[in-house]
């Protein structure tokens, strides 16, 4: 362990769900190493409810490249470090997922130590901000679970840190009102599409499924998903589609109090095993499983296929995803939970 004790810590996430979400470990580590540290977390507008859901996170700041902060060149985050006044007072700034602006931040806000991957490109000039390099090994990365990878990185201050497994928590639950859309005692979660089509379920199995599963399906997803909802509905499919209408804190409420989770590689999926619901995870790249999901979670379950572009750019299904073999897990799922 370090013989300096860092009390400041400022962790950049300007990544998507799961990327932000999955610093728990990192949080936990640093409470930790010092209960009395304090630990800002940086990340985008959209993402704002995310870091409240880590308990360890003691403050929430946003950086809003594209409104708020927009400017020519550096103006832009010169307008944001003096909204936030926090110059020269952070010991640390983690950067999870690396880029021009996660650097240019912790830069512009004086961060003592700047931590992070090297930004791509051997002469990238914003390299010469970032401090303390962390290593990038390809096949380290795609073979640890990401939240474990992200706890490294504060190897780089000498600080001993070990794996713990998904947490979050909503505070102040009981004013996060879900009533308002009507759900039934029980439900399965379903969010089958992704910003990757080659992560998302097949069309056909999802219609499928949701014909013949004997519990009400919820349909969760983004934008796209509301096309998705649509063609359901023209193949008459019944089903509640809350696409595009919840709050990120709605939904874990909302996963919370489902019977299982069906999810393939996507933020939903992250919510709902860190919330301690039966997650059914689908995957078409065995490659991507030890990186995006935990080892020996007794609440994840995982099927695999194989999905992926050829050479002329046509999307392949060399090996699906059943709507069948997913109506076996939720299956197995009722009979776990039967209390005897």
């Amino acid at each position: 362990m370090s013989d300096k004790l860092y009390q400041n810590f400022l962790i950049i996430g300007l990544g998507w769900l799961g990327d932000t979400l999955l610093t728990y470990g990192l949080c936990k580590n640093i409470k930790n190493y010092n209960p009395e540290a304090k630990i800002t977390f940086l990340c985008a507008p959209s993402m704002l409810q995310v870091p409240s859901l880590i308990k360890e996170v003691d403050n929430i700041i946003v950086f809003d490249k594209s409104n708020k902060h927009k400017g020519c060149f550096l103006s832009g985050y010169y307008k944001f470090a003096k909204e936030y006044e926090y110059l020269n007072k952070f010991d640390a700034a983690i950067i999870t997922h690396r880029n021009e602006a996660s650097v240019l931040c912790a830069w512009v806000l004086g961060s003592k130590n700047i931590i992070s991957i090297p930004l791509k490109g051997f002469l990238h000039p914003l390299n010469l901000f970032i401090n303390k390099k962390h290593k990038y090994f390809e096949n380290i990365i795609r073979n640890q679970y990401k939240a474990d990878y992200n706890s490294g990185y504060l190897e780089e201050l000498n600080i001993e840190i070990k794996n713990y497994k998904p947490e979050i928590e909503i505070k102040d639950e009981n004013n996060i009102d879900i009533n308002k859309f009507n759900l039934p005692n029980k439900y399965i979660v379903l969010s089958p599409e992704s910003k990757d089509v080659v992560k998302d379920w097949e069309y056909e199995e999802v219609l499928k499924f949701i014909k013949m599963s004997p519990v009400q399906v919820v349909l969760t997803g983004t934008e796209k998903t509301k096309i998705l909802a649509e063609k359901l509905r023209n193949d008459k499919a019944q089903f509640i589609d809350l696409c595009g209408k919840t709050t990120i804190l709605e939904l874990v409420k909302i996963l919370k109090n489902a019977f299982c989770c069906i999810s393939v590689d996507t933020g939903t999926m992250h919510l709902s095993y860190a919330s301690g619901t039966e997650t059914i995870c689908l995957f078409y790249n065995d490659n991507m499983v030890n990186e995006w999901l935990p080892k020996n979670l007794k609440n994840i379950t995982l099927l695999t296929g194989k999905k992926f572009y050829s050479s002329d750019n046509k999307l392949i299904t060399e090996k699906n995803i059943s709507a069948i073999q997913v109506l076996e897990q939720t299956e197995i799922i009722g009979k776990k939970n039967v209390k005897v």
